[in-house]
């Protein structure tokens, strides 16, 4: 079938694209005429973070090499402004500092980042549970962190990792209480962090 394509940049933004590649956070990184190479988040931000000089030319390749992965995956639900879509952005490292943001909850909502060591597949299903209809928990519940969503409606949470991290995963995702019923509760999708 038929998909719709879209842009992630306003046209002209990155000149005459000719390489692509992703990094460990899910963003594009493009190669262009000019030796320039865009790194694109996943919100549209384009921004130049190198320029390859000798030679001087358009960059026709591009490779990641990194040693950890940040990788999204799962549905967000609808909160009040449209899907509470969750990103992570910062240095997936060790020692370094990954945050994860959720967007369109209620303001100055009560909500949980939810950390998992592991994956629940098939994802638990928060509309049989909480009647939250269209929600799904795609980690179990290692850790309950608590926050309020800002004003605008976003939740974030930080995590720094440590030596203890290296070799393992972690799972995130996060749920905000939108109203005072449990059926006003939503979800993000989920991102896993391989260290």
């Amino acid at each position: 079938s038929a998909g719709t394509v879209t842009d992630i940049v306003p046209p002209g933004t990155v000149t005459s694209p000719n390489a692509l590649q992703f990094d460990n956070l899910g963003n594009f990184l493009i190669g262009g005429t000019g030796g320039n190479i865009w790194r694109v988040d996943l919100a549209g931000n384009a921004s130049v973070i190198a320029t390859n000089t000798s030679p001087a030319g358009s960059v026709s390749g591009l490779a990641y090499v990194g040693g950890c992965s940040v990788n999204p995956f799962g549905t967000a639900c609808n909160g009040p402004g449209g899907p509470t879509t969750m990103v992570a952005t910062g240095d997936c490292s060790i020692g370094g500092t990954i945050t994860t943001t959720s967007i369109h909850h209620a303001a100055n909502a009560l909500g949980l980042a939810v950390l998992g060591l592991t994956e629940i597949t098939p994802p638990l299903d928060l509309g049989l549970v909480f009647g939250a209809t269209g929600c799904l928990l795609y980690t179990n519940l290692d850790l309950l962190a608590p926050a309020l969503t800002d004003g605008s409606g976003n939740f974030a949470h930080s995590i720094t990792s440590n030596a203890t991290f290296a070799g393992q995963s972690l799972f995130v995702q996060h749920a905000v209480l939108e109203g005072a019923l449990f059926s006003s509760f939503t979800s993000s999708n989920a991102v896993r962090m391989n260290y």
